[in-house]
């Protein structure tokens, strides 16, 4: 029998138990709602061109428009991402210096329910170069969307999944730096006063990540007229040559990227990285 101890927490472990300070920003306060069961509409680059400077997107009911996205770089002299092999078809690889993806789809906006799907590498020598998959938004409070492999230790440990939302985080316990594809899905499912520290999950290879940092930040991510649309490869405060950093751009591969506009489930999680659909 175990004595409650005021700011006091207890991890179990198998049969071994263990106390630490408590802190309110690893615990999950609120479970998922329960799956819905109307089909999930999502928008999807697949990354199978091949060559080319676009890459075609598919439109399941998300928008009434073509987002395709265009290969850039910030020094034009230079070439931008590379086509090659990915785990279903073809995949585009960064070189975390200067190149990226751009689209004119502007997200899914406020505190909406979404998910972000993607299979990601990076190279085991990777260090810094992990900002950002992928974003969108506005630069301000929590009103950014931002994925990334984080690339700051001030935040968290390197090379974990990173959600970030603008002066809060969400960072995964996983270091994904091993050159090997790995498959992730960003889950925010809606509730009162959603919160990235209450309100996200994040699935890696299909299993729900733990998580070493929270924050308790209000999620109103932006998509107007002055936000970025959905980025990939570079971080958003990246945006031209005068703000030129190379440690905002992104270094490895990225493969079937999806965005839903749905909070789907474990089991969805789980097919979409099996199949490719769900």
């Amino acid at each position: 029998r175990q004595m409650c101890i005021r700011d006091r927490a207890m991890r179990v472990s198998g049969n071994q138990i263990t106390y630490s300070k408590a802190d309110p920003s690893r615990f999950l306060r609120n479970l998922p709602d329960r799956d819905q069961q109307i089909p999930a509409k999502f928008i999807r680059w697949s990354f199978d061109d091949g060559e080319g400077m676009v890459a075609s997107s598919e439109n399941l009911g998300l928008s009434t428009q073509v987002h395709d996205a265009h290969l850039k770089c910030i020094f034009d002299s230079l070439p931008g991402p590379s086509w090659g092999e990915g785990v279903f078809g073809g995949c585009l690889k960064f070189d975390g210096k200067d190149d990226y993806l751009e689209t004119d789809f502007i997200g899914i906006d406020s505190d909406k329910a979404r998910t972000v799907a993607f299979w990601v590498k990076a190279p085991d020598s990777m260090e810094r170069n992990g900002f950002a998959i992928l974003g969108y938004g506005k630069w301000e409070t929590g009103q950014a969307w931002q994925i990334s492999l984080n690339p700051d230790e001030h935040e968290g440990p390197l090379g974990r999944i990173r959600v970030g939302a603008k002066n809060g985080v969400l960072i995964g316990n996983t270091d994904l730096r091993d050159g090997r594809w790995h498959h992730v899905a960003v889950v925010l499912y809606p509730g009162r006063d959603v919160n990235l520290a209450t309100n996200v999950l994040i699935y890696l290879d299909g299993s729900l990540e733990q998580t070493s940092r929270k924050s308790f930040l209000t999620i109103d991510t932006s998509t107007k007229t002055d936000a970025f649309p959905v980025t990939m490869g570079r971080a958003a405060d990246a945006v031209d040559k005068s703000s030129y950093r190379e440690i905002r751009f992104f270094e490895g591969a990225l493969d079937e990227v999806y965005i839903f506009d749905s909070a789907i489930s474990k089991s969805q999680v789980q097919s979409l990285m099996k199949s490719n659909e769900i």
